[in-house]
Parts: structure tokens; C-alpha cells; sequence
């Protein structure tokens, strides 16, 4: 009965849904019929700062099965009392939450102890009891700028926690690379062929080598495809030939995987018809399943759906991008994604944020975003450009010179050395290290 009246007041009360939305996780909602609701709902707000009406949150559904269920919530809520009392409600919803979350936290940590290789340390398991425990729906003020002085200043002599992009003059412009506690989504714009799933895909390998967590999430090629290019960069082989050196890629994965390595996760949806609901679906099931993301990698932003019908094609771009930034706040890792350039860009040196396709509105809510360029001349030396078009974290312009080795799918920052520009570099055949199928987890 609480969880129809949580989320019937969701829906109907601003002030509440305001409350619920910044600590909602689906898990914390039993009936499974609530929980699809909820999602709807929340995830409507925040992209909206607004409750969505009864029709809104059909069209968000995805299948008969979930159109059902929230058919089933519907006419539940005729039962319901519409009077409550704000504050009162708040303290039931967060006490339902704090349980929930508690419940959760120990029975994850009880399985995780249960592993004879898995090590958790005591403060860790306090932290997170804490954290499930001390929910709270009820914002601070915010920073009171004079009063906050010292703690304003004791967070600016921490270490600015980030996970390597891969890149050294990226990570210098933006701080040390992407955002380990998320709250940012980070786009590459490039032409047509130019090598955007390349980079994205050596961006995922970079983390996981770094020991992070990665969901790669593919929007129009296969998982198999995707691993085969990541397997080619992690083993400097040919990514035509791989099946010549089956051993020497299981030899190399595996030991990978045993110096510590992170997860990485590669899963592939339709093009077109996931939507980011989907994706955060997707992600909470990682979750459930054991995997915490710390990196997020989407190829691509464009090829996602919003489930709407008669939006502009600016409209649709930025709604994507909103949704998109706002999981990096809801799981607390970054998200990487790319973005095409329109036919004013291709070939162009330096392109602006005027040369991206289809929604400019994409640039506007991106924290930082990256141009992918080639001119003929690159294009006949094996040479891409990387520029910096938009950053909240430092520089917003500057650019740098890559070596693209599409073989061995690997992208090289290139020295002072000229020659590199002129003869291409034999792939190296070297010992890296699991069999491809314990290194990559197909989802």
C-alpha cells in the first residue's frame, strides 16, 4: 500500500517527486508493477523538472508487459486517499527507502564475504551500511560560501580523483582524464569513418587496464564485433587475422586478468529503439548482478531513441544528451559517447561545435567534447586530429596529431619523431594475457 501512495503522490505532488527523485533506486520499490512506474517517473523528472501525466508515461513504456503493469498501478490509485500531509509522508517514504537500501547493502556484502576470493575490508562494509542507512530526502541549503570556508577548502587539497583516458594531452586538458564520481558526460564529434568506435573502444580498454569497471554499450555493432576490435588493440593483432593466434590471445587475456585488470562488459542493443530508460534498466541489472560501472562508454548518443514522437531533430539531441548526463549523477561514474559531424565539418581542420549533426543542443549539456578530424593529406599518412571544442574542466581549444593503426584497431599520440608520420608501425606482437571469454563478460 505505501509504495502505491509514494508513487501516486510522485506523480501528483511537485514537491514531493522533488524529494524522491534525487535517491530513488528502483530497487528500493518491491512490487515489480510500482517499480516500472517509478522509473518512468523519475527518470521523466529529471529530464524535465516536471511529473509526467498518465499518457506520458505510457508512451515511455517498452512492450505490452510493461504497459500492463502500469495500467495495473493506474487503477490502484482510485483506492488511494489524496490527502497527505508532506513532511509526514517524507519520513515514511525515507524510512521505507533506509530499510530497503539496508536490506540490500548486507545481503550484497553476506554474498560477497561468501567469496573465498573476494576481500572487504571493514571500513568498507561500514561505509556503505552507513550509506544505505542515512538516506535522506530532505536537502541541506546547499554551500553557504563564507560559513563552508574550511571544508571548501580541505576539498580543494584532495587528490582530483580521475580514470585515464588513454590519451596524455587529453588527460592534461581535462584535469587527469574522466571523472572518477561521475556527474559528467564527455562527447566525441567526428566525421563519417573517421574512427569514433576506435577511440571509444580503446577509451574502454584504457580503463580497464587502469583496473576500472566498464559497460560498453553498442548501438549498431554486435558484441562479437566490438570484442574482436578490443582484443586487437589489447593484443596487437590483426583484428582481420585473430584467428591465427587463438593461444597467444587466451595467454594474453588471462594474464591481463590476473594482474588486476578491471570488468568489461560489452553488450549491444538495436540502433534506434533503446531508449536511455532502457540503458539505465540495463545498468541496475549489472548492478544487481555484482558489477559496479565505473566508466560508461555509448556508442552512440544519436542512435538512441527518446520513445517520442514529432521532436525536432535539435530537440531530440539535447533530450538524449540530458538523460544520458543525468545517469552519470544516478550511478556516480562518467559517461563517454560520440556524436557525428555534419558535412561542414568533414575535412574541415579544427572544427567548431557549428559542425555538429543533427543537434547542436547535444554540445550545450556535454561537459567537455573532442573533435575526431582528417584532412586528405591525414588520411594518406594514417593521421587523425584530435581537438578540444568544449570543456567545463579547463582549456576549451588546442588540438594533437594521432597515428591510427586500423589493423591492430590502436590509436597512438605521435612524438616530435617525423618519420613516424611516414612509415606506419609494424604491430608488435607481444604478451599482454584470460581466454577471451573470462576476460570480456557478454551481456
Amino acid at each position: 500500500m505505501l509504495e502505491h501512495v509514494i508513487c501516486k503522490q510522485s506523480m501528483f505532488n511537485p514537491a514531493f517527486l522533488s524529494r524522491v527523485a534525487p535517491v530513488f533506486k528502483k530497487e528500493y520499490i518491491e512490487d515489480p508493477d510500482v517499480a516500472i512506474v517509478m522509473s518512468h517517473i523519475v527518470d521523466f523528472f529529471i529530464v524535465t523538472n516536471k511529473a509526467p501525466n498518465k499518457t506520458e508515461i505510457r508512451v515511455q513504456c517498452e512492450g505490452d508487459k510493461e504497459l500492463d503493469a502500469v495500467e495495473r498501478v493506474f487503477s490502484f490509485f482510485d483506492k488511494l486517499d489524496d490527502t497527505f500531509q508532506l513532511d509526514s509522508l517524507t519520513m515514511l517514504t525515507e524510512q521505507r527507502f533506509r530499510e530497503r537500501a539496508t536490506w540490500l547493502t548486507i545481503t550484497d556484502l553476506v554474498t560477497t564475504l561468501s567469496d573465498s576470493k573476494t576481500k572487504v575490508l571493514d571500513s568498507e562494509m561500514l561505509d556503505k551500511v552507513s550509506k544505505a542507512a542515512n538516506i535522506s530526502m530532505i536537502d541541506n541549503i546547499g554551500m553557504d560560501f563564507f560559513e563552508d570556508v574550511d571544508a571548501f577548502c580541505d576539498k580543494l587539497a584532495e587528490v582530483n580523483k580521475t580514470i585515464p583516458t588513454g590519451f596524455g594531452w587529453l588527460d592534461n586538458m581535462l584535469g587527469g582524464g574522466w571523472m572518477e564520481d561521475g556527474r559528467a558526460l564527455y562527447v566525441f564529434a567526428g566525421q563519417t569513418n573517421v574512427g569514433k568506435s576506435i577511440v571509444l573502444g580503446q577509451v574502454a580498454a584504457s580503463a580497464v587496464k587502469a583496473g576500472k569497471n566498464v559497460l560498453l554499450i553498442s548501438l549498431e555493432m554486435s558484441e562479437h564485433m566490438y570484442a574482436k576490435r578490443v582484443t586487437a588493440h589489447m593484443a596487437k593483432q590483426d583484428v582481420n587475422h585473430l584467428i591465427d593466434h587463438i593461444a597467444s590471445i587466451k595467454s594474453d587475456l588471462s594474464a591481463m586478468k590476473q594482474s588486476g585488470c578491471g570488468r568489461l562488459i560489452i553488450k549491444e542493443f538495436p540502433t534506434r529503439l533503446a531508449t536511455v530508460s532502457r540503458i539505465r534498466t540495463y545498468i541496475e541489472e549489472v548492478i544487481r548482478n555484482g558489477v559496479e560501472p565505473d566508466l560508461v562508454v555509448v556508442d552512440y548518443v544519436n542512435l538512441l531513441s527518446t520513445g517520442r514522437h514529432g521532436l525536432s531533430t535539435y530537440e531530440e539531441g539535447k533530450i538524449l544528451t540530458e538523460q544520458l548526463r543525468a545517469l552519470s549523477y544516478v550511478f556516480e561514474c562518467s559517461f563517454v559517447t560520440a556524436t557525428q559531424l555534419n558535412r561542414s565539418g568533414f575535412g574541415k581542420e579544427n572544427p567548431g561545435l557549428d559542425t555538429v549533426s543533427e543537434s547542436v543542443g547535444l554540445s550545450y549539456t556535454c561537459d567537455a567534447q573532442m573533435s575526431l578530424w582528417q584532412t586528405d593529406e591525414d588520411k594518406q599518412l594514417g593521421i587523425i586530429n584530435m581537438g578540444m571544442q568544449k570543456s567545463r574542466f579547463g582549456q576549451n581549444s588546442g588540438k594533437v596529431p594521432l597515428k591510427i593503426d586500423y589493423p591492430t584497431m590502436t590509436v597512438t599520440e605521435l612524438n616530435s619523431n617525423v618519420s613516424a608520420l611516414i612509415t606506419p608501425t609494424a604491430a608488435k606482437v607481444k604478451s599482454v594475457g584470460s581466454a577471451v571469454d573470462d576476460f570480456f563478460d557478454f551481456a
